[in-house]
């Protein structure tokens, strides 16, 4: 699609939203929270005896849960955008609003699944 409605300001969150994410896999893809048990080792901390940082990460629950948070996200802001796409601009901005809603909804999804996924692990698995 060449044409589209984004305002300079949208492009850019867009475009930060893109760029936590591939943070966040990245860090997740080269064992981040193993890193930070190294640096933790470094400085003198076991961290598999240290009773607070017994917590672990798991990788898996974290992808579903941003998976899941992307589902949902975009359904959840296709369906805001489209009724104030239709709204604000009948036809037009239905379309832009529920592709839009949906770009940003997803993007908010996937983040805050991810980070409900991180959440639940260290809850289920710290301080046993």
């Amino acid at each position: 699609m060449k044409s589209h409605n984004l305002s300079e300001e949208e492009k850019l969150e867009l475009l930060s939203v893109g760029a936590g994410i591939y943070a966040l896999a990245d860090f997740l893809e080269k064992g981040g929270m193993e890193l930070v048990g190294e640096k933790l080792t470094l400085l003198g901390k076991d961290p598999i005896h240290s009773y607070n940082l017994r917590g672990r990460v798991d990788s898996r629950a974290v992808w579903g849960g941003a998976v899941i948070g992307l589902s949902v996200g975009a359904v959840r802001g296709g369906l805001v955008g489209c009724a104030g796409g239709t709204i604000l601009f009948p036809g037009l901005g239905t379309e832009t609003g529920c592709v839009g809603g949906a770009v940003f909804g997803g993007a908010l999804g996937f983040i805050e699944g991810a980070a409900t996924g991180i959440a639940g692990s260290l809850l289920l698995t710290c301080f046993r």
